[in-house]
């Protein structure tokens, strides 16, 4: 026990008062030096980062018309507006004009070039074919018996429908 005290007066004797707590205070100031210097690199970043993107939403506002045809085709977007509207019995030939002016008044965009009336027709028959497919196969993998029915549709003398 003795020696135990002997040896903690000696370590305080040898010891200067305070060295244990400046060599921690250096440290850590050392620490948040590098830590503060690495946030101010940071922030620098960011704030180049910042302006890039200020940069490029000022060009977008900047362009008020939308492309709407890229590589000899119209966008899937495009594609994807003219079928939702036919779906929901919209008619070929007010298609474009709808888009157009929806695209005008409430976005306030030009849009440059959009598939006209033919377009639409072309999808709506290849809509068709593929009911029309659809049917079949549910027809020939049905096995309860099925049959295709007219609502009386007739156009030119000839029956819509009708399966004979």
């Amino acid at each position: 026990m003795k020696q135990n005290n002997t040896r903690n007066l000696q370590e305080i004797k040898t010891t200067k008062p305070g060295h244990d707590i400046n060599n921690n205070n250096e440290h850590f100031q050392d620490q948040i030096r590098k830590e503060n210097s690495l946030l101010k690199q940071n922030l620098r970043i960011l704030e180049n980062e910042n302006e890039e993107m200020k940069e490029i939403i000022e060009e977008l506002m900047k362009n008020k018309e939308i492309s709407t045809y890229e590589n000899g085709k119209y966008n899937d977007t495009v594609r994807e507006v003219y079928a939702v509207l036919l779906s929901a019995n919209v008619g070929v030939k007010n298609v474009e004009y709808i888009v157009c002016t929806v695209l005008n008044k409430l976005a306030g965009v030009k849009v440059g070039r959009l598939p006209k009336k033919t377009f639409s027709e072309v999808m709506l028959i290849e809509a068709k074919a593929l009911a029309q497919i659809q049917s079949v196969d549910a027809i020939l993998t049905s096995n309860d018996l099925c049959t295709i029915h007219t609502d009386g549709t007739k156009r030119k003398g000839r029956e819509y429908g009708v399966c004979k």
